[in-house]
């Protein structure tokens, strides 16, 4: 390509949890919430943007929660965004 030429490049948009909310919606039927993600994503290791949602007097929030039915959900979601590894089954099959 020359430059200054046309090029087929778009960029990927980044996945957001409006994306990860929608996704287990529609596969599993259930309703989660952006805190359930960031939960999960600190259960897994993953980086979680800070809140904005503060306390202004200064009391520290209460500490997030996630249903335990819906982690798996969450967690395979994850998995289908890329956002998280795909754990692989059976590992002890040498298949």
């Amino acid at each position: 390509m020359e430059p200054g030429g046309q090029s087929n490049y778009h960029p990927k948009r980044p996945v957001q949890y409006t994306d990860i909310i929608a996704y287990v919606e529609d596969k599993y039927g259930a309703k989660i919430r952006g805190e359930y993600i960031a939960c999960v994503k600190r259960m897994c290791g993953l980086e979680v943007a800070e809140s904005n949602n503060k306390s202004k007097n200064g009391n520290p929030r209460k500490k997030p929660y996630c249903p335990a039915n819906k982690v798996a959900y969450i967690k395979e979601a994850l998995e289908h965004f890329g956002i998280l590894p795909a754990e692989t089954q059976n590992a002890d099959d040498p298949d």
